[in-house]
């Protein structure tokens, strides 16, 4: 029996929701969808860490994958392969490392062009594995999509849907990630417009 295995940061963790397992759209779609569904979301997570996660995952044939791409400006550091510490402007400045990376390395247009290097070394990995996957981002920053037309190799990137841009939430917890309406929302139009890979 195949498997729904997703990818992503908070919103695909489903943080601020009562009961993130249960209510979280990657639960809900595997229930519309009759599938088991393993959820690798990580709160937190740079595109290096989604892409890190997808890499270091032990994929079955029939396994359907989906990617919730995040926020350009966010990183990750791999500290001696043991321990993973994730970088970005909601982390605390009292932080030393993060504090440096804000002042010195976080550049949105750097940081976009290393997100789509990810994506389109992910893209080109689980189709040579031959997984189905379909992949959407949360993306609110309006340069990247300017960029993703800038570079033409970025422009082979299969992006299936803006779920920010189909979907506006319609509900926000108290951590300002979307509600359970919206999870529900998500769920069903991953369902509906893509059954065909997801069943």
């Amino acid at each position: 029996m195949s498997r729904i295995v997703i990818f992503g940061d908070s919103y695909s963790y489903g943080d601020g929701l009562a009961d993130p397992l249960k209510q979280n759209y990657g639960h809900l779609l595997g229930v519309l969808a009759h599938k088991e569904v393993i959820n690798k979301a990580i709160s937190g997570s740079s595109n290096t860490r989604i892409a890190y996660e997808v890499l270091n995952f032990d994929f079955e044939p029939n396994d359907v994958v989906l990617i919730g791409w995040s926020y350009a400006c966010r990183e990750m550091l791999a500290i001696k392969n043991t321990e993973i510490q994730n970088l970005g402007t909601w982390i605390d400045d009292s932080i030393k490392l993060n504090r440096a990376w804000l002042e010195y390395l976080c550049d949105e247009h750097d940081l976009a062009i290393k997100s789509f290097m990810h994506m389109h070394h992910i893209n080109t990995y689980l189709t040579n594995k031959n997984i189905n996957y379909i992949q959407y981002w949360f993306e609110e920053l309006p340069e990247m999509f300017d960029l993703k037309t800038k570079y033409f190799w970025a422009d082979t990137i299969k992006m299936d849907v803006d779920l920010f841009k189909e979907i506006q939430p319609v509900d926000l917890t108290s951590c300002n990630h979307p509600g359970p309406k919206s999870h529900k929302l998500f769920a069903y139009h991953l369902f509906k417009n893509f059954k065909e890979i997801i069943c």
